[in-house]
Formats: C-alpha cells, structure tokens, sequence
C-alpha cells in the first residue's frame, strides 16, 4: 500500500510529474482496506482522491495505448 514505491519503479520514460503526491493517499488506501468504518472521511478527503484518481487517469491515457 505505498504508491510512493509504485512510482519509483516506473521507468524514467514513465515518471509522472505528480508522483510523490500520490504518496498522500496511502493512508486512505489502508483505512479503507483494514479500518472500514472506524473513520469517517471528510469532504475535502473525497475531493482530493477524487482530484489524484483524475490526474492518474489522465497521465495514464497517454501512456495506454488502445
């Protein structure tokens, strides 16, 4: 559950320039996985997810080819 190394193993063609933000969503990712229900996630947590979840699929549209 650690995006940041994820991201380091990207090849360098890879790298994203966001890379190191994802890192903040770790503690969502374990919290949701192992501690459901203990806490509540605010407004401003889903909207930062929602915001990371975006800029991936962006950068990943690029990359992915179809």
């Amino acid at each position: 559950h650690d995006l940041g190394i994820l991201v380091a193993r990207l090849p360098d063609s890879l790298e994203m320039d966001f890379g190191y933000e994802l890192g903040g969503l770790d503690e969502f990712a374990g919290m949701r996985r192992y501690e459901e229900g203990r806490m509540a996630l605010s407004d401003a947590d889903l909207t930062e997810m929602d915001r990371m979840t975006a800029k991936v699929l962006d950068w990943a549209s690029t990359i992915i080819k179809s």
